[in-house]
């Protein structure tokens, strides 16, 4: 088993053979509520351990279930708040009528959130492994990256749940058990990992900032007087 000592801001470990790579609890003790909550906990606060010790391949079955089961519980947070709206306006006296239906969409919310959970894990996860192919930080197979991006996904659903914070702590803490994820996974630095995250978004900010520029190019190449629509010259024989 890997040390839960380990650092999980030291560099990624390529030495780590596959045979010593016995799993998270959820796959090494069999899917259940204990061993649910020991990854959780593994990849939230032990990452670095928590990835070192993943199989690199095997199968994503469980990576995927538990992303289903984490995001799951972080879709509760729609259903609470939107109930708890529901129920503070009832007491003012304010009509709720137009507001109830969101409560019915946060309830179906509860169905298609596990099932968006692993479609995103094979979108996100392709989308990952092309740009850690990018940087050339791609050791192991797409598989790898897969298992990292649902196990992550799973492990930060859950914060949704905290009031106010929960959303953008889940989403700076996904970004950071990614990347301690990949690079322990692949076998890579941590900023050749934290390079290939960090890639869609930066690529994603180049091309809006194009699209801006675009935009203001042909504004101010559109003479004054056309832009703002100036009046006909006057005219003597209009009197």
């Amino acid at each position: 088993m890997v040390d839960e000592s380990t650092d999980p801001m030291e560099d990624g470990d390529a030495g780590v053979p596959a045979g010593d790579r016995t799993g998270p609890p959820w796959e090494s003790e069999g899917m259940g509520v204990s061993s649910w909550f020991e990854t959780l906990k593994g990849v939230l606060l032990n990452p670095g351990g928590t990835f070192a010790a993943m199989r690199q391949e095997g199968g994503l079955g469980s990576a995927i279930l538990f992303a289903m089961i984490g995001q799951f519980i972080g879709g509760l947070a729609v259903v609470f708040g939107a109930s708890s709206l529901l129920s503070s306006l009832a007491l003012l006296g304010i009509d709720t009528s137009i507001i109830a239906p969101f409560l019915a969409l946060g309830f179906i919310s509860l169905i298609t959130t596990p099932i968006a959970a692993a479609v995103g894990v094979f979108i996100g996860g392709l989308i990952q492994h092309l740009c850690l192919m990018l940087v050339g930080g791609a050791k192991e197979s797409i598989e790898t990256t897969f298992k990292v991006l649902g196990y992550c996904q799973g492990a930060t659903g859950p914060l949704n749940l905290v009031p106010f914070v929960g959303g953008f702590a889940a989403f700076i803490w996904t970004l950071v058990c990614l990347i301690v994820g990949l690079a322990e996974a692949h076998g890579i630095s941590r900023g050749k990992a934290a390079l290939a995250v960090f890639l869609p978004m930066i690529v994603c900010c180049c091309l809006v900032s194009f699209v801006f520029m675009a935009f203001g190019a042909m504004f101010m190449s559109v003479p004054v007087s056309e832009a703002v629509g100036a009046p006909a010259p006057f005219q003597y024989s209009d009197f």
